[in-house]
C-alpha cells in the first residue's frame, strides 16, 4: 500500500475520483479548491507510477487525499461513497467498476464522468441498480480549463440518489448568466450521455462552420486582418466560446508567421460525433449538420487522394471575393439551425426513451463553462418553449438576413470552387424543413413498386396501407 496524504488520515473524504488524467486531475483540483475533501486514485504501473505522487505534490496544502491501493482509496471515503470516475471510455469504465463494486455498499454512488456510449450507461445503471447501488452518466463539457474553472455537467441516471452528488457537482460548477450552477439532472439512465454526445455533434458542426468562414476569407484577408474581423463578430450576436479559440489560433505566430498555416489539413475525431449521427439513424431523426462535419473530417484524411484528383480539377475559377455581410448573416442563421436540428435530435430520443427531459434546461446548463458556450444558446434559452424556438420573434430578423445569405455565399463559393457542406447543409435543411410537400412520395411508390412495402394516402385515414401493382398503368 501507498498512501499519500495532504489531511489527517482519519479524516473520511467526502468525494472521491478515479482516474488522474486531464480531466480527472483538474476536477479534482477544482473540488479541493471549493473547500470539499477528496480523495484521489490512479493506477501506479509503468509510466503512471508517479501520477498520485505528483499531482499531491502540485497541490499542497488542500484538502486531497492520494491512492494507488483500490482498498485503500474506498476506505477513505465518507459513507454513502460518492466516487467520480474519469478514464477513457468503452472497457476501461466496465474494467473499474467491476474491481470497485466488491468494495462498496448499498447507496453507495458512481458517476462516470467520461465520454461513455449512452446505450453502456444505459446497461451499467440496470447492473449496479441490481446491488442497491446508484450510477450516474455525467456529460462533462468545458476541456481541461472547464474542468478546473467551473465546467458544464449534464446528469443522467438514477433520480432519487441525485441528492447525494447534486450540492458536489452544483460546487465545481460553471454559473449560468443568472448566477445558477451549470449543472442539471436531466433525465434517467444514460440520457445524460445521449445529451453530451448530441452537444458534442453540434460542436462538429459549430467548428466546420468557422472553418468554412476562414476559407471563405482566405483569398481576401491575411491572419490578423481575419481575426480583427472575427472579433468585432465576436462582440456580437457570434459570441462564442469557439469564435474565440478560433481568434487565439489565427493570431499565434511562429517565427513571425502563422503557425495555423503549418498544420496539416487532416482532422481526426473521437467517435462522439459518429455516435451521434448513428443515433439518429437508429430514431428517424435529422443529424444532417452533424454528419455534413463528421465526413468532412473523412474528407479531409484523403489527403493523397484529393492530391490527385486536384490536377484534375482544372475549371476557371472567377476573382470575385466573398460578401462579408452576407458571410455574418449566412453564419448568424446556419448556427440557429445547427442547434435546432440537435435539440430536434434530443428531444426525440426523449419522446422514444420517455425520458421527459426539458430543453430549456439543457440549454440553461450550455450557457457557460461548456464548448457549446455562447450569447447564442443565452437566447435560445430564453426562447425555447414547447413551441419550436425557430417561430420565436428573437430569430426572425436572424432567418430573413440568413436565408438569401446562405444563396449569395453559397454561389460565391462556387464560383471560386471552394467545398462549404455545411453552409450548403444550412440551406438545404432550411429549405426541406420550411416545406410542406416533398417528393418523398415518389420514394415510398418506388420502395411499393419493387419491395411491396405498402405507402399510406392523404385522401384516406392516416393509419390505412395500400400496396399497388405500379407496372400495371393501366387504371
Amino acid at each position: 500500500m501507498i498512501f499519500f496524504p495532504n489531511t489527517n488520515r482519519m479524516n473520511k473524504a467526502e468525494f472521491g475520483i478515479i482516474g488522474l488524467g486531464v480531466m480527472g486531475a483538474n476536477l479534482a483540483a477544482n473540488a479541493a479548491e471549493k473547500g470539499i475533501s477528496i480523495s484521489v486514485y490512479n493506477r501506479s504501473e509503468g509510466i503512471e507510477a508517479r501520477v498520485v505522487a505528483d499531482f499531491l505534490k502540485d497541490h499542497p496544502g488542500e484538502h486531497i487525499q492520494g491512492h494507488t491501493q483500490l482498498t485503500d482509496f474506498v476506505a477513505s471515503l465518507a459513507r454513502p461513497r460518492k466516487i467520480l470516475i474519469m478514464v477513457p471510455a468503452g472497457a476501461p469504465v466496465d474494467e473499474v467498476i467491476d474491481q470497485l463494486t466488491p468494495f462498496l455498499d448499498r447507496d453507495d454512488s458512481i458517476i462516470d464522468g467520461g465520454n461513455s456510449h449512452y446505450k453502456d450507461t444505459f446497461r451499467r445503471c440496470g447492473s449496479l441498480q441490481k446491488k442497491g447501488m446508484a450510477f450516474f452518466g455525467v456529460g462533462v463539457s468545458g476541456g481541461a480549463s472547464g474542468a478546473r474553472k467551473g465546467p458544464s455537467m449534464m446528469v443522467g441516471g438514477q433520480q432519487t440518489n441525485y441528492y447525494l452528488i447534486q450540492p458536489i457537482l452544483e460546487s465545481i460548477a460553471a454559473k449560468d448568466p443568472n448566477g445558477n450552477p451549470c449543472v442539471a439532472y436531466l433525465g434517467p439512465q444514460g440520457c445524460g450521455h445521449f445529451v453530451k454526445m448530441v452537444h458534442n455533434g453540434i460542436e462538429y458542426a459549430e467548428m466546420q462552420l468557422l472553418a468554412e468562414a476562414y476559407v471563405l476569407l482566405k483569398p481576401s484577408l491575411d491572419h490578423d486582418t481575419m481575426a480583427e474581423l472575427l472579433s468585432e463578430w465576436n462582440e456580437g450576436l457570434e459570441q462564442s466560446f469557439l469564435l474565440e479559440t478560433t481568434i487565439n489560433i489565427l493570431r499565434k505566430k511562429e517565427n513571425g508567421t502563422p503557425l495555423l498555416e503549418k498544420v496539416l489539413d487532416v482532422a481526426a475525431s473521437k467517435g462522439t460525433g459518429s455516435w451521434t449521427v448513428q443515433a439518429a439513424t437508429e430514431l428517424g431523426a435529422p443529424a444532417s449538420f452533424t454528419a455534413s462535419a463528421l465526413f468532412a473530417r473523412s474528407f479531409s484524411s484523403l489527403k493523397k487522394k484529393r492530391k490527385q484528383l486536384a490536377a484534375l480539377s482544372n475549371a476557371a475559377k472567377t476573382d470575385a471575393l466573398i460578401t462579408i455581410e452576407a458571410l455574418q448573416n449566412a453564419y448568424r442563421w446556419a448556427r440557429v439551425l445547427n442547434h435546432h436540428e440537435g435539440l430536434q435530435l434530443i428531444q426525440m430520443a426523449s419522446d422514444h426513451y420517455g425520458w421527459d427531459v426539458s430543453l430549456q434546461e439543457i440549454t440553461r446548463v450550455w450557457t457557460n463553462g461548456c464548448i457549446l458556450a455562447s450569447t447564442l444558446v443565452v437566447d435560445i434559452s430564453k426562447a425555447i418553449s414547447e413551441e419550436d424556438f425557430l417561430q420565436h420573434p428573437m430569430f426572425e430578423s436572424t432567418r430573413k438576413n440568413g436565408v438569401p445569405a446562405l444563396d449569395t455565399i453559397l454561389t460565391e463559393a462556387s464560383a471560386q470552387h471552394i467545398a462549404v457542406p455545411c453552409f450548403s447543409n444550412a440551406l438545404q435543411y432550411w429549405y426541406t424543413m420550411s416545406s410542406v410537400s416533398l417528393p418523398a412520395n415518389l420514394i415510398q411508390a418506388q420502395r411499393d413498386s419493387f419491395g411491396a412495402h405498402t405507402y399510406r394516402r392523404i385522401d384516406r385515414l392516416e393509419d390505412e396501407s395500400f400496396t399497388t401493382n405500379w407496372n400495371n398503368t393501366h387504371g
